[in-house]
């Protein structure tokens, strides 16, 4: 296979900013949806690795494999432009608990990500040398909140959600779900490993700063917890390891551009993330 120069591919299948950089202190948020042409979708599935494409070719679902090879794709991209690297040849495994890293060079910054889809959307967040987790769910009017909640949320969350109105219980439901999962997913654990350790409430206002001291016996760093504005009738949130960088999100391939900038001191008050 010949190796892809990520400076020289096709501006119309994998526009990128030209002068586009992850500095240390920042969280970037890639936004994408599964209506891409076919000669993109085709494109992308081309710097796959054979074995993400052999999974893609997989999936009984036309719906399912677009979203493998969008994400995949769109991941490799964005960190061969940050690596310098042809996206074919990333090196991309995962750890014992199923969340992809990659193999990086350890002369170079570790590269951190983490891949989430949902309905239409696609978000991938990447960050340097800083776990980062994301989670996007569309908000589905016949979901199950009483049974899932029971038994996916700690006793202090479920006692909150159900003194709610009946009318804004799916809403909130959602919203501290994607928060769940996502600093579930900065962990690196699965949801049910961590759960009966997560005794904290999730509902609080946000964007804040979490303690692990408040959440797990041996804490070991700060986290920062935000909620993400995406399309109408998803919910998303995104958990990253420190609590003063900036975060960013693009919506590709258009590139539309949105800048969030967190205050050192008063993060409760800052504005929710874009």
């Amino acid at each position: 296979m010949t190796a892809i120069d990520p400076r020289e591919v096709s501006v119309l299948t994998f526009p990128l900013p030209e002068d586009y950089s992850l500095p240390d202190n920042e969280v970037h948020i890639w936004q994408t949806r599964l209506d891409l042409s076919y000669d993109r979708i085709e494109g992308l599935r081309e710097i796959l690795s054979i074995d993400e494409r052999q999974r893609a070719d997989r999936f009984n679902f036309d719906r399912d494999r677009k979203r493998h090879i969008i994400a995949r794709g769109l991941l490799r991209l964005v960190v061969a432009r940050l690596s310098n690297t042809s996206p074919e040849l990333l090196k991309i495994t995962s750890t014992s608990h199923g969340k992809p890293h990659l193999l990086h060079d350890v002369r170079q910054p570790r590269i951190e990500f983490n891949i989430s889809h949902s309905g239409e959307l696609i978000c991938v967040v990447i960050a340097n040398s800083r776990a980062v987790g994301i989670d996007v769910e569309k908000v589905r009017n016949d979901f199950p909140v009483e049974m899932i909640a029971r038994g996916a949320f700690s006793t202090v969350e479920f006692d909150e959600l159900m003194a709610l109105d009946p009318a804004l219980r799916l809403d909130s439901f959602f919203t501290c779900w994607t928060r769940k999962e996502a600093w579930f997913k900065a962990k690196g654990e699965g949801l049910s490993a961590l759960l009966d350790r997560c005794g904290k409430s999730l509902f609080g206002q946000l964007p804040m700063p979490i303690s692990l001291a408040n959440l797990e016996a041996n804490p070991v760093a700060n986290w920062t917890l935000l909620d993400l504005q995406v399309d109408t009738g998803y919910k998303a949130a995104v958990v990253f390891e420190g609590t003063d960088c900036r975060v960013r999100r693009w919506k590709w391939p258009q590139l539309e551009h949105e800048a969030i900038r967190r205050p050192k001191s008063r993060a409760a008050a800052s504005p929710t993330a874009s």
